[in-house]
Order: structure tokens, then C-alpha cells, then sequence
């Protein structure tokens, strides 16, 4: 007597992997979105440790022109971008670091950027000098006129956006930035597919 084979097919897993993979599309948009705003913050973070051994100026200098632009899952575009004009000599290393006794010009005024790399001053009129503020800033400064005021802060040739496009600090920014967008977008895949499939009957 022949014997009689049954095979059964559960259609609940059917039905839910058919639920994941439709909802798996809608999803695409918001991971990238947050993988690269992850991708930016990153970036953020680390940019001014990237700048910091080029250049002899201070973090908040570098910060308060820096800012990020955020994705959304309609508008894929993000990143890191620097604005604002030059930053002012005193932003960086100078010397002497403070005004010669009794308000005297004194000597010449030196600038350096970064390693190796000194700022152009004015040594004839307007000459550079070191001058405390009523505030008690202490900076380079430079006459507008043959007067004693006024004068004005000076600015050196860069800027937080220059910082940015120099050659060793884009490279290293821009390999953080795939990086991490890459790890991010595997880690949110991962929870999506996992979300998606996970109920599936075993």
C-alpha cells in the first residue's frame, strides 16, 4: 500500500517576508539620511583635532565659523563647511604677546600660523603693534592713520574655510567621513532588516 506524503507550506512566513521586503524600500531614504548625518557629526568632531597640529590658533576661533548641514530623507545632502571672513592675527601665536611698557609701539610685531609658516606684516607705516583694549584684549592692531586712534584689528590670510581645504586636513576628513558613513549605514541596514524579518516563524 502506498504511502501518503504531506507537505505543508506556512504562509504566515510568506506573508511577513512579503511585508519586510515591501517595507524595506521606504526605509532607504531615512537610513542614508542619518547615516550621513552621523557621518557629519563625526566630522565636526574631529575636524579641529585634524586642523589643531597645522595651525597655532584656538579652538572657539576655528568653531564659531564651522558649521554642519543636516540631511533629511527628502533632501540627501549633508556636510561640513566653514564661513566667515579671514581670522584676525590675534587669533594665532604672536609676539610679544603683550604691549611694550607704557603704551610704546615697541618692535617689530611677529606672527606665526602654524609650523613653519610666518604671517606678513606692515613693518612701515601703518606698522603692526601689540595693544590692550579698555576690554583687556590684548592683539595686533595697526594704525589708519598718522593719528594716535584709530586703529584697526588686523586680519591674517586665513580663514576656518582655508583650514578646511588644505590637502592633509580634507583627505583625513573626508576619509572619517566615508568611514563612518559606511558604518552607520551597515549598522541602521542591519536593525531595519532585522525589524522587517525578525518575527518570521521559525
Amino acid at each position: 500500500m502506498a504511502e501518503n506524503s504531506a507537505f505543508n507550506i506556512d504562509l504566515r512566513g510568506l506573508k511577513a517576508l512579503a511585508a519586510g521586503l515591501n517595507s524595506l524600500p521606504e526605509k532607504i531614504p531615512s537610513v542614508t539620511s542619518r547615516s550621513i548625518n552621523h557621518a557629519v557629526d563625526r566630522m565636526y568632531t574631529e575636524a579641529w583635532k585634524v586642523v589643531k597640529p597645522e595651525y597655532f590658533t584656538k579652538m572657539k576661533y576655528f568653531s564659531r565659523a564651522t558649521k554642519k548641514i543636516r540631511a533629511n530623507p527628502s533632501n540627501l545632502k549633508g556636510g561640513l563647511v566653514a564661513t566667515g571672513k579671514n581670522l584676525f592675527l590675534s587669533s594665532f601665536k604672536f609676539s610679544p604677546s603683550k604691549p611694550f611698557a607704557g603704551g610704546r609701539a615697541g618692535g617689530a610685531v611677529s606672527v606665526q600660523i602654524g609650523p613653519g609658516v610666518s604671517a606678513k606684516l606692515p613693518t612701515s607705516d601703518p606698522r603692526a603693534f601689540v595693544a590692550r583694549m579698555p576690554s583687556g584684549f590684548i592683539g595686533v592692531f595697526a594704525r589708519r592713520g598718522k593719528k594716535r586712534y584709530p586703529f584697526a584689528k588686523l586680519r591674517s590670510d586665513v580663514s576656518a574655510a582655508s583650514m578646511l581645504a588644505g590637502e592633509t586636513v580634507r583627505k583625513k576628513l573626508e576619509e572619517i567621513g566615508k568611514n563612518e558613513f559606511d558604518k552607520e549605514f551597515r549598522r541602521l541596514t542591519d536593525l531595519e532588516m532585522k525589524k522587517a524579518f525578525g518575527n518570521l516563524p521559525r
